[in-house]
């Protein structure tokens, strides 16, 4: 049975603040790694180009940023957000997320979440509440199975491995079935010099005149026609190459 609407709210409250000091830390540890301007920046750039304090991006990080393009959100300011149309967000690739993402994609996104909540009597506003909650169950449950599994065998810095010489001491699980090893593929626990301060890149739209509608519907028109077309040719190439993941990264 349903509990009451009290009772919900108090777990969801709970679970709210037992994540949100790993929430807070997940989302400086992507940012250090992610350049305030990473939407205009080539993947190619964010490879070669030197970053703050003397280093290079790993390529699967500048991979990752361009390709699951949900994370660049990280450095687009909540506000400007609040008014992008449903279909910017419903767009962004979200697949594969690990946990870390996904706390800090959480956490940058629950303000303004609620004013879609507040707000979803009206069409777009009750679209993108829907997104996030989509995307806030996905959290939910793989942040659970990450919590059962350090309970079970510790967290990280203190998780035993199973061995054959001692099989039914420590985690059993090979690879990426470990939610550990998931987590940390790819690892931002490096430093790369980037701000982990919430710097955002300016807004085309924000530059337009406020009361100018016309000016945020052809912005946000423009910025769903790419996001379109990107889609488009991935699906096209994904066809031509029958899925096989190397050559349509390749094309790519």
């Amino acid at each position: 049975c349903a509990l009451p609407i009290s009772e919900q709210e108090k777990m969801e409250r709970d679970w709210e603040d037992r994540i949100r000091k790993d929430n807070e830390e997940a989302m400086k540890k992507i940012r250090r790694h992610m350049p305030v301007d990473v939407k205009n920046r080539s993947e190619g750039a964010l490879a070669t180009e030197t970053t703050p304090n003397g280093k290079v991006l790993p390529r699967v990080l500048a991979k990752r940023f361009k390709r699951t393009n949900v994370l660049q959100i990280l450095r687009t300011n909540p506000n400007d957000l609040e008014k992008v149309h449903p279909s910017t967000l419903e767009n962004l690739r979200v697949t594969g997320l690990t946990l870390t993402e996904r706390r800090a994609i959480h956490l940058h996104l629950d303000g303004v979440a609620q004013k879609w909540k507040a707000q979803n009597k009206e069409k777009n506003a009750e679209r993108k509440w829907t997104w996030f909650k989509t995307m806030r169950l996905n959290f939910k449950s793989v942040e659970g199975q990450y919590w059962r599994h350090i309970q079970q065998y510790g967290p990280p810095g203190n998780h035993p491995y199973a061995t054959r010489q001692n099989p039914d001491v420590g985690c059993p699980l090979i690879g990426k079935q470990c939610p550990l090893k998931a987590d940390a593929n790819p690892s931002y626990d490096n430093d790369y010099g980037y701000t982990e301060d919430a710097e955002y890149e300016v807004s085309t739209v924000q530059k337009a005149d406020v009361d100018d509608q016309g000016a945020k519907a052809k912005q946000e028109a423009m910025e769903f026609a790419r996001a379109k077309a990107s889609n488009a040719r991935s699906d096209k190439l994904k066809k031509h190459y029958k899925g096989k993941v190397i050559e349509v990264a390749k094309a790519n």
